[in-house]
């Protein structure tokens, strides 16, 4: 129903018109009506779009407005367009508040309009209202496409008339529909092999600024689609060419002409690179470059070599970006179909020339190309990436030190792209200077303050390590800070903070996203540690492959004269100290907080390849290593991350770890015998075992303690053993304690008895652990019983030489001389191997007090506990050779000087002495000659012996048996011998001590009488005279002043 309009009326709101400029008031006459009519445009859109306004007024002041429009339409265009956006706006307002009818009757006026102009250029008013309409209105493009397709028949007839305003507001409007997923897809139906033809010429011939932008803009849109891409890259080829110089030959055109020999191929999978190059182009731009390339229409467009070249030597760098990011469009759907034909047109020359521009969106779109051309060998292989490395450098200088994190992830990169995929027979770096660049741009971006742009750093350093792009003479000192610069930038990076849980729902959900926010941190900090440690391994490796090549080695052009400084050791040193002081600490600590296998499998590479940096300190190494528990660690690894036949790879390289480290530190065990068959033994035992040892120490421990009846051990289980019981000797070795002593200590007894029942012949390696690890374990644990006692025995009568199965510690010591069974049988092995591997300094200085935790104390608290030792030491002192016989007599003197209750220790000693020396005398019935060395050794404990106890009781039988035997031994030297006779006379004056006065004075001149007689003849000769009455007068001055004459004798080895 049409609204009455009064005669006099003005369409103003004195609300809101006083804000409103004069210039949106119309001023009018009619000649019906009298008096000056006024309406406000602006009160208008206000009123209309105003919710306070009921709908009545609305529907009024829209009649007065169509009331002006239909009588004084001059006036009311004018005034509407004289700010477009004003004048789309007030349209979209009124379409809104129409019905869909309405639109559709908009619509069909347009298509009237287009079907009765016979002039193109007519019909550009309406194609500027359809795209700015379609804009506008999202469901509009929905109808433009299923009922309106008359429409887009003139819209390609449109594109032949060579107004190019008109062609570029064809192009806008196809842009504009391509902009709705909805439509896209059913848009690109219609454009058939003839339309895109036609297309390409368009762009071909285009010369305005404006057609450009918008035809590359609708080309954006149609390379989204692959099948649409086949039908433009082979609209104008119709040749099929097979090489290079046939392509080039074709007018310098060869990716049309490559692709349609490619479109028939099969279309190979992207690989990682592809995809994350779309991820990139698709997501990665900031809002800032987003809008300005969105501005451009250039956003991901795509064009072949013939059109994008002219557009990228244009000095336009909007056309420019949109030429460079249309290639990416195109390679970005196969590198491997049409990134040889931009090689072969040298687009890549014009590429790097472009990266001397500061425009943000230019150099990251150049990045972008480039980066999708470095899948492709003929880019390497034409030298492209010699020309353009030093452009490359420098314009990412200049990005660093720009704020668009974009731009510089981007650039790195692609640099890292090109370090790691540049052939090693072709030189990337022709001179220093340049390499040298490179250091200090890969210095500045791991200084940013964004780890996203580190992470990438971190990465193209990781690919710059590699020896074929090493300058010579090579420069190892320059990339020290290099190295150290990265990995100090993962030890600054702060410990996020635990976040508690709370009850609250608003507060939890504040949590929620604080934890989301801190897990994308904590993700990036694990990148950025997993990018340096990759980058540290490299840095190893080159190390390891340049001390195989002599080339890189020294300074060829160092004057022989000078002594020229050995550059690549000193980069080995730097590298074994940088992973003991930053790399070591900083994974452990990550580790602690977020388990990684990866990260672990990149770690523990580095620490194998430390043993191929510098094997001179490879044991040292080790020794440090498994000081720190990573025996222990390394195992609870294997056991969390590769149980199951989980992560193949990282139990590998942990397995060769472990097997280095265990092997070193089998090897730098002390005085072991058959050394190096053990060692290989131990070595081929580690190689098959540890890599299959993926279980708890718990679980490993239990299959130990499994007995005979319970199963059939086989020989792969029997080794699985034996390196269990290696592995955790050396580790309690080096204080990895993992283990409790009660579990293991039953479960080893149960094995020693197992393999005895089985008939198994333990390696003596395997033993010596065994025994360690019973030793070690007996403190705190029972007593063996009879069974496990016996198993030992005999698994110990099995060996021959007993040194082969010993460990010199103090507590193996201890458990031998715990056990009665075990003394008797085998202590005296133990004690002489304990002699030929201990220092015992410490007894033959009387005023020196042993340690409380030396080997010395140990044995003193032996003897304490087991005074049976006692007569093992006095026996070994007898029948032992001289070195080990007189560390026994030390140990026996110092004893007897510490002892607190000497009259037992002689009533346990002295009828054993009486023994050795009836022996001695029978032996050498004739003269003493191979025993007179040790039976020096006996007198002289003897006559400490007498010594100690001359104050305390007087002499009985078994003195006067000792005393008649040491007469008697002393009597038949063949030669004149102060070893024997020291010791001797030591004893007699002892022995007279011990008995009363009278007997004193009586048996002194027997015994000097008895010693003249028993000196030979021969001696009383010339030259032997003097000596003989020296030692008698020397007795009669020792009894008439009574001092003890004390022994000079002292062992020489």
């Amino acid at each position: 129903m049409e609204e009455s309009i009064p005669d006099n009326w003005k369409v103003v709101c004195e609300r809101i018109h006083p804000r409103h400029e004069v210039h949106w008031i119309l001023r009018f006459r009619d000649d019906l009506q009298d008096g000056e009519q006024l309406l406000c445009v602006a009160c208008v859109i206000e009123m209309i779009e105003g919710s306070s306004i009921s709908i009545v007024r609305k529907k009024y002041i829209l009649a007065c407005f169509h009331n002006v429009l239909v009588r004084f339409p001059q006036a009311v265009v004018e005034q509407l367009t004289m700010d477009a956006r004003v004048c789309v706006h007030f349209i979209v307002t009124l379409l809104e508040l129409k019905s869909e009818q309405f639109v559709c009757c908009v619509l069909d006026e347009c298509q009237k309009q287009l079907s009765e102009n016979t002039s193109a250029r007519k019909s550009l008013p309406v194609f500027i209202l359809l795209g700015k309409l379609i804009l506008t209105i999202p469901f509009l493009a929905e109808k433009f496409i299923q009922e309106y397709t008359t429409l887009l028949d003139h819209m390609r007839v449109a594109l032949v008339y060579p107004d190019e305003a008109v062609k570029a507001s064809v192009c806008y409007i196809f842009c504009t529909l391509y902009s709705y997923p909805s439509t896209a897809e059913k848009l690109s139906i219609y454009f058939n092999g003839r339309l895109c033809k036609l297309f390409v010429s368009v762009m071909e011939a285009a010369q305005t600024k404006e057609l450009q932008v918008n035809s590359l803009g609708l080309l954006k849109h149609l390379l989204q689609f692959k099948q649409l891409v086949t039908v433009l890259m082979s609209s104008s080829g119709n040749e099929d060419f097979t090489s290079e110089d046939e392509i080039t030959s074709q007018g310098g055109n060869p990716l049309l002409l490559l692709l349609k020999k490619c479109t028939f191929s099969v279309r190979p999978k992207p690989n990682t690179t592809t995809i994350r190059i779309k991820i990139r182009l698709t997501r990665a731009l900031s809002p800032k470059l987003r809008r300005r390339s969105r501005d451009a229409h250039t956003l991901l467009g795509g064009s072949k070599e013939q059109i994008s070249r002219p557009f990228l030597l244009s000095r336009d760098e909007t056309l420019q970006i949109a030429s460079v990011q249309c290639m990416t469009s195109i390679v970005i759907h196969s590198p491997v179909e049409y990134a040889p034909a931009l090689v072969y047109a040298d687009i890549p020359e014009f590429l790097f020339e472009r990266l001397s521009s500061t425009d943000e969106i230019l150099v990251w779109s150049v990045y972008s190309c480039l980066l999708l051309l470095t899948e492709e060998r003929l880019f390497f292989s034409k030298c492209h990436t010699i020309y353009g490395i030093e452009s490359l450098v420098r314009s990412m200088k200049e990005t660093l030190r720009l704020n668009s994190t974009e731009v510089q992830k981007q650039g790195l990169l692609l640099l890292g792209e090109i370090l790691k995929r540049q052939p090693s027979g072709i030189k990337l770096f022709m001179n220093f200077n340049i390499w040298h660049e490179v250091i200090v741009v890969l210095q500045e971006a791991m200084a940013s303050s964004s780890l996203e742009v580190v992470i990438e750093a971190a990465t193209a350093l990781t690919f710059f390590l590699r020896k074929s792009h090493l300058p010579v003479p090579v420069q190892y000192q320059e990339l020290q800070p290099l190295i150290e610069a990265i990995l100090m930038r993962c030890a600054d990076l702060p410990v996020p903070p635990m976040i508690r849980s709370s009850g609250s729902t608003v507060r939890s959900k504040e949590s929620q996203s604080i934890r989301r926010e801190q897990s994308k941190k904590s993700s990036r900090q694990g990148q950025l540690l997993l990018s340096a440690l990759e980058a540290f391994l490299n840095a190893c490796r080159l190390a390891v492959d340049c001390q195989k090549d002599p080339s890189v080695q020294g300074n060829a052009f160092t004057a022989p004269s000078i002594a020229s400084e050995n550059m690549l050791e000193k980069y080995s040193e730097f590298l074994l100290n940088v992973c003991d002081t930053l790399c070591i600490p900083i994974v452990m600590e990550y580790y602690e907080k977020a388990p990684s296998a990866r990260l672990m499998e990149v770690f523990f590479s580095i620490l194998n390849v430390q043993y191929s940096i510098l094997p001179n300190t490879a044991k040292r190494f080790s020794i440090k290593l498994a000081s720190s528990s990573f025996i222990k660690f390394t195992v609870e690894l294997k056991a969390k991350f590769c149980s199951g036949s989980r992560n193949p790879r990282l139990n590998q390289i942990c397995s060769d770890f472990l097997c280095c480290m265990c092997r070193f530190l089998f090897s730098a065990m002390k005085n072991v015998l058959n050394y190096q068959h053990d060692l290989d033994s131990v070595s081929m035992l580690f190689a098959k075992c540890i890599p299959h040892l993926n279980c708890t120490f718990l679980d490993a421990v239990s299959m130990l303690s499994e007995s005979a009846d319970t199963i059939a051990i086989d020989e792969d289980i029997q080794n699985h053993h034996h390196c269990l019981l290696v592995i955790l000797h050396l580790a309690h070795m080096y204080d990895n304690r993992f283990f409790s002593e009660g579990p293991v200590f039953t479960a080893i007894s149960n094995f020693l008895h197992t393999s005895l029942v089985q008939g198994h012949s333990l390696p003596p390696f395997v033993l010596r652990a065994a025994l360690y690890l019973l030793s070690v374990c007996q403190e705190k644990c029972s007593r063996l019983d009879w069974v496990s006692l016996n198993s030992i025995c005999n698994l110990l009568d099995g060996i021959s030489n007993f040194s082969s199965v010993y460990s010199c510690h103090p507590l193996v010591l201890m458990f031998f001389f715990h056990y009665p069974e075990l003394t008797d049988r085998f202590g005296h092995f133990v004690l002489k191997c304990w002699f030929a591997h201990v220092d015992i300094s410490c007894f033959e200085d009387e005023n020196l007090v042993p340690n409380l935790q030396s080997d010395a104390n140990c044995m003193m608290t032996i003897i304490q506990g087991n005074p049976n030792v006692l007569l093992i030491l006095l026996d070994m002192v007898h029948i032992e050779e001289m070195e080990l016989a007189y560390k026994a007599l030390v140990t026996l003197k110092f004893f007897l000087r510490s002892s607190g209750n000497i009259v037992l220790t002689s009533d346990l000693l002295r009828p054993l002495l009486l023994q050795i020396l009836q022996k001695f005398t029978i032996e050498n019935n004739a003269q003493p000659s191979k025993g007179n060395k040790n039976l020096s050794l006996v007198l002289d404990l003897l006559s400490l012996i007498q010594i100690k106890i001359g104050h305390l009781e007087e002499m009985g039988s078994i003195d006067f048996k000792l005393l008649y035997h040491v007469n008697n031994l002393a009597g038949k030297c063949k030669a004149l011998s102060t070893e024997l006779l020291q010791p001797a006379l030591n004893i007699f004056y002892c022995s007279l001590k011990q008995t009363s006065g009278y007997n004193r004075n009586r048996g002194s001149q027997n015994y000097q009488f008895e010693i003249e007689q028993s000196l030979p003849l021969h001696q009383l000769q010339k030259g032997q005279l003097n000596t003989t009455r020296m030692y008698s007068s020397l007795f009669e001055d020792c009894l008439e002043r009574q001092v003890y004459i004390s022994t000079s004798y002292h062992y020489q080895p």
